[in-house]
């Protein structure tokens, strides 16, 4: 929420983040993206290929995801390039 963002704001101008691979949680980074860049806060995005938080640390260690944390990717290139594989799903399917 933008109270969120405000109290996050005040704390880091870098912030590092990651949702569920579902509908939902692409939804809910979008957001996100668009509430922290309105508050000029650097935005990187985890890429745990197409699993959940959660369900990343079943498979794999915390020391890998604070690599992964540690090298995220740029928000807006992460929206981007998810927007255009869907496009491309989108007309193969016509």
């Amino acid at each position: 929420s933008e109270d969120h963002v405000e109290i996050l704001q005040r704390l880091t101008k870098k912030i590092v983040i990651s949702f569920d691979a579902d509908e939902a949680g692409r939804h809910a980074l979008i957001n996100s993206v668009k509430e922290l860049y309105k508050k000029d806060v650097n935005v990187g995005v985890l890429n745990l290929s197409k699993k959940d938080p959660g369900m990343y640390l079943l498979d794999k260690t915390l020391h890998e995801l604070k690599n992964i944390a540690e090298r995220p990717e740029d928000a807006l290139c992460y929206l981007i390039d998810r927007s255009a594989l869907q496009a491309k799903k989108s007309v193969k399917h016509r």
